[in-house]
């Protein structure tokens, strides 16, 4: 999962994943989304590889953009997948006015190419509200506050409440991961904030509970695509 809305396109292959909100396909041509928490996975279909290309909007970002589409500012997008021709296209202009702007990039164009593609994005029916026992926000909470602590199960069962055996059914069915493997995603998101405001790496991998930077650096790569260092050197270069 990323802490951040994607928004891409398929430009080879076709995959399958799971997502939070339900079993996807994708082929070539194909708008395809993430929301910012939801847990996904993929694998090829039909050959050994496929390519997208993906763009990831911070919710500070997203949250004034979703009110100017008449939506409220902690909404989501409703489609993991979205065969249309006109969305397709847009992103693709929204993405050439990003990434091939000579100089200061034209705020109007990107600020209506973004607006129209969110709003084909976001249905008009409202989605269905999944209720998160408290029991399982409370230990939610205190691993998204501190996930470099060395939590052991017995200590999160107690604060939820729960035994262990039913905390961890509850954990896995209200957040789609296992305790670990969320606060492993949890450590990711931290440290690549971390990483983004100039906190070198290996410091950024002992804050956030990894053993050290190389240990950081594999489970980056696996969740990301690209390494730290060249997620550093992209964000110095913006300063």
């Amino acid at each position: 999962m990323h802490d951040e809305f994607g928004i891409g396109v398929v430009l080879a292959g076709a995959q399958q994943s799971a997502s939070g909100r339900g079993p996807v396909f994708a082929q070539q041509g194909n708008v395809i989304t993430v929301n910012p928490g939801e847990v996904h996975d993929g694998h090829p279909v039909g050959c050994d590889t496929r390519q997208w290309r993906m763009l990831y909007i911070d919710p500070a970002v997203m949250s004034p953009i979703l009110r100017l589409c008449r939506r409220s500012a902690d909404a989501e997008l409703h489609h993991p997948v979205l065969i249309d021709e006109a969305t397709r296209a847009t992103w693709i202009a929204w993405h050439r006015a990003l990434t091939r702007a000579a100089g200061l990039p034209d705020r109007l164009l990107l600020d209506s190419l973004m607006v129209e593609l969110v709003g084909s994005l976001v249905s008009l029916e409202a989605p269905c509200c999944v209720s998160i026992p408290q029991a399982i926000q409370r230990v939610q909470q205190q691993i998204d506050d501190e996930p470099e602590l060395d939590w052991t199960l017995e200590q999160l069962a107690d604060l939820s409440g729960l035994s262990p055996f039913h905390f961890i059914r509850m954990f896995c069915k209200a957040t789609g991961l296992p305790p670990h493997r969320y606060r492993l995603q949890k450590r990711l998101q931290k440290a690549r904030a971390l990483i983004a405001v100039g906190t070198p790496i290996c410091e950024a991998a002992v804050a956030c509970g990894f053993a050290d930077q190389s240990h950081l650096h594999r489970f980056f790569v696996n969740a990301y695509g690209y390494r730290p260092g060249d997620f550093a050197r992209s964000r110095a270069a913006r300063h």
